[in-house]
């Protein structure tokens, strides 16, 4: 076979592996722009309990509004209005 058509095939070669290459990182690129702009998004873990304990507050006052609603016990009614200032 004569040598041009040998360096055609490497080149033709080296140059597909290289456009692959190219691609390749430009993909990269793109993933790692995605990964921080999700990154951007985490909530942490202390921000998660404090959330959480906020709404454990919060049910904890509705369910004692709740109580103090269906009970018939004056002395608990008033107890719920006097702590909630209703």
């Amino acid at each position: 076979m004569p040598e041009y058509l040998t360096a055609l095939a490497v080149s033709a070669v080296l140059g597909g592996f290289g456009l692959l290459h190219r691609r390749v990182e430009a993909l990269d690129y793109r993933i790692d722009k995605f990964e921080v702009k999700v990154a951007e998004t985490y909530v942490t873990k202390e921000d998660l309990y404090k959330m959480f304990d906020k709404l454990g507050h919060s049910l904890e006052r509705m369910e004692d509004k709740l109580d103090a609603h269906v009970s018939e016990n004056r002395s608990r009614i008033s107890e719920v209005i006097n702590k909630y200032n209703l």
